[in-house]
This record gives structure tokens, C-alpha cells and sequence, in this order.
């Protein structure tokens, strides 16, 4: 993500508070009945290799996603578009003609996995048009890039970016106060409080989205049983999962995803609250009292581990077993859509279990860097 986003710019992109504006796009045109897109882009864009960024670089980045030689993350995101209806107008304009209507064509486009390259891309030496170029990059140690002059919105505030892979999260806080590193993102909760305390470092508590689900698979069983999913529910003390696993840090959630993220709002719905009795009535009227389970999570982000493993503990008051695996990354990965019970999950046929919201994906900031 920390590559994507220095790398390259999207038609579209998030701001901080979660709604969208356009990036490379100047405008998006929708016809009366949104089944035409005319998209115009800023001019004066360049590639890192300084060639202009024009629509045929926006056709290709579009047909390269959509190859289904080659599938890629956002092809999922923009199955609606026929790259064959991709219209080049003019070198800075181009046409996409859909089969039905989109309201929310500009909002898709804001995801990272549909970031627009050059028509010449090589992924072995990327080239984009974002605040960074390509410099170097080995695998599983680091990356670097350099600042790109010609970059079509405020320059960045560096020279130079280098993005190291550091897996242990201990290790990752000694680089920081070792002077190795000037900025990590993931820390553990209980060591907040230690480096809000430090006069050489700085605790950026940013309010974010982010949010910790516990997710289940619902066409699978036990989980494909509704009883049992407003059991799970009833189980959670969100209060205990946000003072214990995260430190006291961060809000409970309410089982919503986004709540924090403009344009939704707080909803007037009452928080769930742990009811333990009414969680034993639903599992023995599902047959489910002695339910045992495996939950796969993986120390993804802060507060990961802890949550699976303190929602684990609650569990037992309704004679529920739960047994937490802690994967290598890899190996989560590799089945990302396959696991029953899981701490954190995107995809698949999902039921929200609890949540609780930390404040922030922790880290430190150089401040220069934004």
C-alpha cells in the first residue's frame, strides 16, 4: 500500500475523512441516465519516465486490470466496465460506455488497486505518476524512491523514501529509537502509553476508520446457523476487548462497518451489550453448547492478536471454546477466503461478529512527512 500510493495516482482518491475527489481526473461527466462516463484528465500530467500521462495511458491501465490472462485485485471492482467501451476522445479525454447504469462511477475509482500507469509499463522497473519514483527495491527488505520534480500536485517534503520490512513488531520500535528508521505504523497498544511518555518520540493518535472485526463465514457451519452468530455477538464485552487488547485506546463499535467514514453517520441503533444468558439460550436452541472452534488471526495490525485472543477468554462464560491460531502471513493469505472464523477478513460470505475501533493505525511521523 505505502509503495502503491508514492508510486502511483488514481482517477479518483480518499481524503482523510473518507469521501472521494478526483486525482488524475479533472472531471467525470455522467449522461442523463449514468450509463456514459466522459472523463477528463488535468493536463500537464507526466510519467516518472516524462512522457505525458494522456487517455491511451487510462485505456491501458483499464484493459491491463481487466486481462483475464492476467487477473488482478481490482478487476472485481470494475467488472461493470467493457474495456472495449473505452472510448479514447481526445488525448486528454475518453468516453466509458457501460451496460448499466453506475451512480458511483468516481468512487470506484478511488481505490488503490485501480491505480492508472503508462501504456509502456514494466513492472520490473514500475513507472507511474505519483509523488515518488522507483529507485530500488529487494524483496523482503526494502524499497527506495526518490522524489519525483515533476509531480503534477505539491511536491513531496523529501528527497528520499525508503520503505524497510521489519516483521517484529519490537524490532520495528528499537529501529525507531535507535535513530535506524524515522517513522513504524505498527506498534503494540500496551506500548503506547511508554513512547507517549518519551521526549524523543512522537505518538501520532489519528482518527481513522480503521476498525478490528471478528468476522464469520455464514454459509458455513456453525456459523450458517443465525443463532449462533447473535450468540457470538452477545458474547463480545466490547468494553474489556478495548481496555485489554487495545490498551484503552480507541471506541467501541456497534457492528458497523464505516460509521466513522464520511457521508455515514452515527447511528441511532442502542449498542450491544454482552448478555451472557441470552447468548447459553440461543446456543442451546441451535444445539451449540459446547461449540468448539478455531479462529485464524495474524498480526496484521495492532491489536490483532489481542482481540482474538481476549474475545477467546469471554467466550468460555457461555461454554464456547475457541481456539486462536496466530498464522504466518503468508500462509492467511493464501487461503484469504476460505477461513470459517477469523479475525479480520474483507471478502467472502461474512457476518460481523463485534468490532471495537482503534484510534488510529499507530505510528511515528517524521514531520516532514504527511
Amino acid at each position: 500500500m505505502v509503495r502503491f500510493m508514492n508510486l502511483f495516482d488514481g482517477l479518483s482518491e480518499y481524503t482523510s475523512d473518507g469521501t472521494v475527489r478526483l486525482s488524475l481526473a479533472e472531471t467525470m461527466t455522467p449522461n442523463e441516465t449514468a450509463t456514459e462516463w466522459t472523463v477528463k484528465l488535468h493536463q500537464g500530467i507526466k510519467t516518472h519516465g516524462g512522457a505525458d500521462f494522456q487517455a491511451d495511458d487510462v485505456i491501458f491501465s483499464v484493459r491491463r486490470i481487466l486481462d483475464g490472462s492476467a487477473p488482478t485485485k481490482g478487476a472485481a471492482l470494475i467488472k461493470f466496465v467493457d474495456p472495449a467501451k473505452v472510448e479514447k476522445i481526445d488525448d486528454l479525454t475518453l468516453k466509458f460506455t457501460l451496460d448499466n447504469p453506475h451512480g458511483l462511477f468516481p468512487d470506484v475509482w478511488a481505490n488503490l488497486f485501480l491505480r492508472m500507469v503508462p501504456r509502456d509499463f514494466d513492472a520490473a522497473n514500475p513507472d507511474g505518476t505519483g509523488p515518488f519514483r522507483y529507485e530500488s527495491f529487494t524483496p523482503g527488505q526494502e524499497s527506495t524512491f526518490k522524489s519525483f520534480g515533476s509531480y503534477f500536485r505539491e511536491k513531496a517534503w523529501i528527497d528520499t523514501l525508503v520503505v524497510v520490512v521489519i516483521n517484529d513488531n519490537t524490532a520495528a520500535i528499537n529501529a525507531l529509537r535507535g535513530g535506524q528508521i524515522d517513522v513504524s505504523y505498527t506498534m503494540p497498544f500496551s506500548e503506547a502509553r511508554t513512547v507517549e511518555a518519551s521526549p524523543d518520540l512522537r505518538l501520532l493518535n489519528n482518527p481513522t476508520p480503521m476498525e478490528i472485526p471478528i468476522y464469520m463465514r455464514t454459509d458455513v457451519a456453525p456459523f450458517d446457523d443465525v443463532r449462533v452468530r447473535q450468540a457470538m455477538r452477545l458474547v463480545a464485552n466490547r468494553k474489556q476487548l478495548v481496555s485489554v487488547a487495545l490498551a484503552g485506546y480507541g471506541t467501541i463499535g456497534n457492528d458497523m462497518v464505516g460509521r466513522s467514514m464520511a457521508p455515514c453517520v452515527e447511528s441511532s441503533l442502542p449498542q450491544r451489550e454482552q448478555s451472557i444468558e441470552e447468548a447459553k439460550k440461543l446456543l442451546a436452541e441451535a444445539d451449540q453448547s459446547d461449540l468448539s472452534v478455531e479462529m485464524v488471526t495474524v498480526n496484521g495490525t495492532a491489536g490483532m492478536v489481542e482481540c482474538a485472543q481476549v474475545f477467546a477468554e469471554q467466550a468460555k462464560a457461555v461454554g464456547v471454546t475457541i481456539n486462536v491460531k496466530n498464522m504466518e502471513v503468508g500462509a492467511y493469505l493464501a487461503n484469504y477466503g476460505n477461513w470459517t472464523f477469523r479475525g479480520r477478513l474483507l471478502v467472502g460470505f461474512l457476518s460481523r461478529c463485534c468490532g471495537i475501533q482503534p484510534p488510529a493505525e499507530w505510528y511515528f511521523q517524521h514531520n516532514s512527512l504527511e
